[in-house]
């Protein structure tokens, strides 16, 4: 067993869980908006991706993408998470100018791939009172969280990324 699958077995031992812990090789890839290229660029390098669905932070608070929904961005975006249709996901977060970061919008892609594993995967997930376009809420908000074990030292949380909705509940 790789290092990382003893950890898991440790720790679905420890907590009395089967599976819980996945021994997984997450990739990476960051890209950066500027401002200066407008709304539009930012519109475009998403649509790229081919968001599937997601929640959307921007001018009015926050709102979902529904699945199949066409992808319309806020007046300003300050942050998004999207789950895409390849089963990767993109994190979008705005940079205001400062040291070393020009003001725009900073995508982050995280994706599994096929190799030797670098992290732990868990699900988790966390309550939304996002509402879709029927005025129902999003009840679930479904994340990977990623865990990085260094010799010598504890295992933390390094990521987790957006995989989409689970259930929805009626307004009320």
């Amino acid at each position: 067993m790789t290092s990382l699958a003893t950890l898991a077995a440790d720790l679905d031992a420890l907590f009395g869980t089967r599976d819980h812990f996945t021994p997984v090789c997450l990739v990476v890839e960051a890209s950066h908006v500027p401002a200066a290229d407008g709304v539009e660029a930012l519109a475009t390098a998403i649509a790229a991706q081919a968001p599937r669905e997601g929640w959307l932070w921007g001018d009015g608070g926050p709102r979902r993408l529904a699945p199949g929904a066409p992808l319309a961005l806020p007046g300003r975006l300050f942050a998004a998470e999207l789950a895409l249709t390849d089963g990767a996901s993109l994190h979008v977060d705005h940079e205001d100018e400062g040291p070393g970061a020009p003001a725009g919008w900073r995508l982050v892609r995280y994706a599994e791939a096929a190799g030797e594993p670098t992290h732990l995967a868990e699900r988790v997930l966390h309550v939304s009172t996002l509402k879709d376009g029927t005025g129902r809420f999003a009840t679930g908000l479904v994340y990977r969280r990623y865990w990085r074990a260094q010799a010598g030292e504890p295992a933390r949380t390094v990521a987790a990324r957006f995989l989409g909705f689970e259930g929805l509940g009626e307004e009320g």
